[in-house]
């Protein structure tokens, strides 16, 4: 596992545990799940959404949590 693995794994278990600001439902859109979603992804239907949807994946789960995030914060 890579260190930016590792430093996943360890936000999703801060925030599961409580140990941060953010509700405990934010896990759920974490990078750690979204990327467990992967293969489902690949099911898709071929065509354009999923030559998009697959080819930005690597890029799609982090825009997600943090556009979650940032609206969770502002609005705590």
């Amino acid at each position: 596992m890579s260190a930016a693995g590792i430093g996943i794994l360890i936000f999703f278990v801060l925030i599961v545990s409580g140990w941060t600001i953010l509700p405990q439902w934010v896990a759920a859109l974490s990078p750690l799940v979204l990327f467990a979603l992967m293969p489902l992804i690949r099911k898709l239907p071929k065509g354009l959404p999923h030559m998009i949807i697959c080819g930005g994946w690597s890029n799609l789960p982090f825009v997600i949590y943090f556009l979650t995030v940032l609206i969770t914060i502002s609005v705590i």
